[in-house]
Order: structure tokens, then sequence, then C-alpha cells
């Protein structure tokens, strides 16, 4: 997939180029919690330029290269995960749910 690299960096100029998204296909997974009919799955991508080279706004890219430089130094890293998630509107099987979707909200 292209997408722009002003997408990315918030603002456009002479310096935006195209860039792609990278499947990593050891990261495919089916989520389990799913019925197989209407199943959903995630694949990590990696963020590159039109050569192929990492883009340097690739967070999963900046990881790899740290762990590689910690691992020549004999060093350990220990990180903590930003959960993201999405939501869709969508039953159990997959189908389009037309209900509006109702969020709790609390106030501190």
């Amino acid at each position: 997939m292209c997408f722009d690299s002003a997408v990315l960096e918030g603002q456009y100029g002479p310096g935006q180029r195209d860039i792609f998204l990278k499947p990593d296909p050891t990261t495919l997974e089916v989520f389990p919690w799913r019925p197989r009919e209407g199943a959903v799955a995630r694949l990590i991508c990696d963020v590159v330029d039109s050569m192929g080279k990492a883009y340097p706004g690739c967070a999963r890219s900046n990881l790899k290269n740290s762990l590689n430089e910690l691992t020549r130094a004999e060093l350990d890293l220990s990180v903590g995960a930003e959960i993201e998630f999405f939501l869709f509107n969508t039953d159990q099987q997959g189908a389009r749910f037309n209900k509006p979707m109702i969020m709790p909200v609390s106030v501190t």
C-alpha cells in the first residue's frame, strides 16, 4: 500500500515522497475469539521508501535498529507497549451492525 509521507509528517513540501507498507508475514495472526465466518486477522507492516529502505519515521524499524545496537553493546532493553485498538460496528459473524455503539463515559 502506497501513501504520501506527508500523512505521517503532518506537512507538505519538497521533501515529501511516496512511502509503502511492507507486510511482515511472520506477524499474521487470525484472532481466535472470532468465529471462522467473519474472522478477523492482524498483519504488522514496516514503513519503507520506494527503494525498500526503512522510512526514518517507522517506529518498528527504529526499534529493530536499537535492539541490534544494544545486542552489539551486550545490553538488554525492557519496554512497555502502547496498546491501540479499533472498534467496528459488526456482529460476531462480521456482518454490519446498524445500531449505534454506546460507549461508557467516566468523569474524573
